[in-house]
């Protein structure tokens, strides 16, 4: 890619889809949860302000906190929230679930359409797959009753209106984002072989300290079926994105969707032991924990049953 004008139309397609779920859909999740809140608290209504955020916090926190996304939310400018911490406040904290489950269900709808475009390894959609996912867009907005205006507004720019050199800008710092957290995840894990530290860094989340205690033989052991029976119970149902990291095709994920229609364990299992069976000695229990937390800001895993089950195979 040498410049804004060789830019590709599936390009384009990638950027009008990200475009539409980080301004037009985050504005309407936005203005959804003041309107839940409010009417949730008729006498204390959200003021964008610490207080109102601080409040939420208190009452509705998940039970596995992240301090980068939890402190924005403290923060309460919901202008601040992006689809990230949106998708967080809607899925993870427990008021959404308090009032009816199909606000968190949607919301995972839309996490997984955002985190699909936000991590794609080429920044690129077809045109096919874009439809099918302003589809899914619109079906969600009908089942919370959102405003369709502004989704209307959005998907009628056509590409040609987009500013290619914003666009480009954009793919750049998307790749720049995924380059950089990979390292970050190379580096907090240990190599095969590498001595491990006397102390841990606190700044390492928990998850992490029990498998860096974890004996290299532990850690190297290839998974078995029953392990990852074991483990799909503690995944959530955005697994296609942990199953996109272990390179399993779209086809493949699909495949696995219309077998087991109706049990996100069992797609999950489904996920895993192809993974198993592609990478055989290779499939370790180290290899499927760094994948498991590649994926922790944009999947729900339970990580304390994790590791109940690794620490007691």
């Amino acid at each position: 890619m040498s410049g804004p004008e060789n830019i590709s139309d599936v390009e384009l397609l990638w950027y009008k889809g990200f475009r539409i779920l980080n301004k037009a859909v985050a504005l309407e999740l936005r203005q959804l949860f003041r309107r839940l809140w409010n009417q949730k608290h008729p006498t204390n209504p959200w003021q964008d302000d610490q207080t109102s955020g601080e409040i939420f916090y208190n009452d509705y926190k998940p039970k596995r906190l992240n301090g980068r996304y939890d402190d924005i939310i403290k923060n309460g400018k919901l202008g601040d929230w992006d689809m990230t911490v949106l998708c967080r406040a809607f899925i993870d904290y427990s008021l959404m679930n308090t009032m009816d489950r199909k606000y968190s269900t949607n919301v995972h709808i839309l996490r997984d359409l955002r985190n699909t475009y936000a991590h794609s390894p080429n920044s690129s959609r077809q045109q096919g797959d874009y439809q099918k996912d302003i589809a899914q867009i619109r079906k969600v907005f009908t089942e919370l009753g959102l405003s369709e205006e502004t989704l209307n507004e959005a998907e009628s720019i056509t590409p040609d209106d987009i500013e290619r050199r914003e666009l480009l800008s954009v793919i750049e710092t998307l790749i720049q984002e995924q380059a950089e957290f990979r390292e970050e995840v190379r580096k907090r894990l240990p190599e095969h072989g590498e001595d491990q530290p006397d102390q841990q860094d606190p700044s390492i989340p928990a998850y992490e300290e029990w498998f860096r205690a974890m004996t290299l033989d532990q850690q190297q052991r290839i998974v078995t079926d029953k392990f990852i029976g074991r483990i799909a119970k503690h995944v959530g149902a955005d697994w296609e994105l942990i199953a996109a990291v272990m390179d399993i095709s779209r086809p493949k994920r699909e495949a696995i969707v219309a077998k087991h229609p109706r049990s996100i364990q069992l797609q999950v299992v489904g996920a895993f032991t192809t993974w198993k069976q592609k990478n055989s000695r290779q499939a370790t229990i180290a290899a499927l924990i760094q994948i498991l937390c590649q994926c922790n800001e944009r999947c729900t895993i339970d990580w304390d049953d994790i590791e109940d089950v690794v620490m007691g195979d």
